[in-house]
């Protein structure tokens, strides 16, 4: 009879030790699924993270680079300019043609002149136009424009042109052909052209003449601006 209550009483204690396990079971599974639920609403709470915007980074222009300003192709040796230059200056022309002996004639004059000049590379173009008053004592002015194409090396240069001579209302009936070598000497914002022409002139206009040879020599100065 002791051995059958101690029996139930063993039985009864295993059962109610499985009962609790069974319960811690259960507790600790219940637990589980509240962490569980807690974490997921915790997570759909959080706010989403702001993504922000990748901003391309401004591309900044490219500095703008003035550039130098043109200046003028001038050469200070030989006075070529890419400019138009400006000269007022005189010639002595001294007549060295057979007409230097005609009687009466007068062979020497001084000459006006005005001129203008440009550089064009290795050439310089100039205009003259030249007057000589009481051309051979006539009472007569004779104007020669001329044009001439002048090479320059460093101060010297030299070159030769062709014109045309007016007197008395005629057209010299022969070109002017004219050799020229000179110098031209820069002093600061002027410069001093001295040169030597020979002219090759011949003509039938003068009167009371019995040669047409009016070759000629001159000597001058040109001041170019």
């Amino acid at each position: 009879m002791l051995k059958l209550s101690v029996l139930i009483a063993l039985l009864s204690l295993f059962a109610a030790s499985v009962s609790a396990q069974q319960a811690d079971t259960t507790a600790a599974a219940v637990k589980q699924q509240a962490d569980t639920t807690a974490t997921a609403v915790k997570q759909q709470a959080a706010p989403a993270a702001v993504v922000a915007p990748v901003v391309a980074p401004a591309q900044t222009a490219p500095p703008q680079t003035t550039p130098p300003p043109t200046t003028t192709a001038q050469s200070s040796d030989s006075g070529k300019s890419r400019r138009l230059k400006l000269g007022a200056g005189v010639h002595y022309m001294e007549t060295v043609g057979d007409i230097k002996d005609a009687e009466g004639f007068d062979s020497g004059a001084l000459n006006f002149l005005l001129a203008a000049k440009m550089g064009l590379g290795l050439i310089t173009i100039e205009g003259d136009s030249e007057w000589a008053l009481d051309y051979g004592g006539s009472d007569h002015t004779l104007w020669l424009p001329q044009v001439f194409a002048l090479v320059g090396l460093r101060l010297f240069y030299g070159g030769a042109g062709i014109g045309a001579g007016y007197l008395d209302q005629e057209w010299f009936d022969h070109p002017i052909y004219t050799l020229r070598a000179g110098v031209n000497l820069p002093l600061g914002p002027v410069s001093v052209d001295v040169n030597a022409n020979y002219q090759f002139m011949s003509t039938s206009v003068a009167e009371g003449v019995d040669s047409d040879d009016l070759d000629s020599v001159t000597f001058g100065a040109i001041v170019w601006f």
